[in-house]
């Protein structure tokens, strides 16, 4: 994944010029991780990431479309701390690779939500669904 040199800036500390940053990834036709930004009034901004890569193995190994062994399950691991935002991910088991050492499969990241609602709002998880299943 190529960026331009205007994408690969250090944050401002300001918020307000980061979502514009965002906002100005998302409208480039270079951009294939930033997928969706949602800024609602009192509410913390929330950015949703991935790339079509990883919407293809979601698709190659969801239970509907796959074979019985090549099936694999969609987590979503709710939230871990980064600076002051939080980070909330899917993960699932890449069936066409398997370690050597011990013949899993190993765990590949899916959809990703950087936000700063550290409590579980159900408006917050709701944007992340929503674009899940879109994607799906």
């Amino acid at each position: 994944m190529q960026h331009s040199a205007e994408f690969q800036t250090k944050s401002s500390g300001n918020l307000a010029d980061d979502i514009q940053s965002l906002l100005t990834r998302l409208s480039s036709d270079d951009e294939d991780f930033v997928q969706g930004i949602q800024c609602l009034l009192c509410r913390s901004p929330s950015v949703v990431l991935f790339t079509q890569e990883q919407i293809d193995d979601l698709h190659m190994f969801r239970c509907s479309a796959a074979s019985g062994n090549m099936c694999s399950v969609l987590a979503v691991d709710r939230t871990f701390n980064l600076s002051s935002l939080f980070v909330t991910m899917t993960i699932f088991r890449h069936r066409k690779i398997v370690w050597k050492t011990t013949l899993e499969a190993p765990i590949f990241l899916g959809l990703t939500m950087l936000h700063g609602d550290g409590n579980g709002k159900f408006a917050t998880y709701l944007n992340f669904v929503q674009h899940c299943l879109w994607c799906a």
